[in-house]
């Protein structure tokens, strides 16, 4: 007699910093989380038994994970939590958040994806353990901020900007605490002038020269929900480039982490 496929048991390990985690979960076909989170709504990982929850074969579907420095009221939930997935950005929320997604087949095999906010979300990392609570995977994206400056200050001494880490519109500084998430940061820098100056192509040959390469140079006056950048006279490239809902644009990290039977 052939063994049906176990329902899939997962465990939440949080940070240190986290004094509340709160879950949400999106369901595909209608198939419910047990025991204790239902299809889109928060649930504080501290009401589950051993900071674990079950998905039987059959799920698939996104589960977030909302990381808060302080205790969240049930009112605080309410307005910082939303239990639309297309409404899960950062306009919405203040909290830092990331999201897993699992697809677990009757195979029996669970796949699952890690995907993070650019720099400003959780890292995470996942394994998989057998019964004996034996490692068979493990993956995750563990770059802390401090991490990537460590790594890329070095190689910068001979750049156009020496000694120092710059990205667009992204941290440079490796203190994390100063930005608790990437709404903030965002709107930090409202009313903020920004300059991008350089070559589209961006490549040279061995003596250094830039071939088939028009200069761009835009300004903007930095908005945090639309950004719009302005072509000045100087630029090969004319035109004007607008970014709109520049917060929820997420980068995803690793891949597909897959569990065999």
């Amino acid at each position: 007699m052939a063994q049906s496929t176990p329902a899939l048991t997962l465990k939440v390990v949080p940070p240190s910093s986290a004094t509340q985690i709160v879950l949400l979960a999106t369901l595909g076909d209608g198939i419910s989380i047990k025991p204790s989170i239902g299809a889109l709504i928060p649930t504080n990982l501290s009401d589950l038994t051993d900071n674990s929850f079950t998905i039987p074969v059959g799920f698939s579907g996104r589960i977030y994970f909302f990381m808060s420095p302080k205790n969240l009221t049930p009112s605080d939930l309410k307005r910082m939590v939303p239990t639309d997935p297309a409404s899960i950005n950062t306009k919405l929320t203040s909290l830092r958040y990331d999201f897993v997604e699992i697809t677990y087949d009757g195979t029996p095999t669970a796949s699952a994806n890690l995907s993070s906010v650019d720099q400003l979300g959780i890292a995470l990392s996942m394994k998989a353990l057998d019964a004996s609570k034996n490692k068979i995977q493990s993956v995750g994206y563990k770059s802390s901020l401090r991490d990537i400056f460590n790594v890329f200050n070095p190689g910068n001494k001979g750049g156009a900007i020496p000694d120092s880490f710059t990205r667009v519109l992204s941290p440079l500084s490796a203190d994390e605490s100063s930005r608790p998430d990437l709404s903030a940061y965002l709107k930090s820098l409202d009313g903020k002038t920004i300059n991008l100056v350089g070559n589209f192509d961006g490549s040279t040959d061995g003596n250094k020269v830039h071939h088939n390469a028009l200069p761009f140079s835009y300004t903007c006056n930095f908005q945090h929900d639309t950004v719009v950048l302005k072509a000045t006279t100087v630029s090969g490239i004319q035109g004007n480039i607008e970014i709109p809902d520049l917060a929820d644009m997420i980068f995803p990290c690793e891949g597909a982490f897959n569990v065999p039977g």
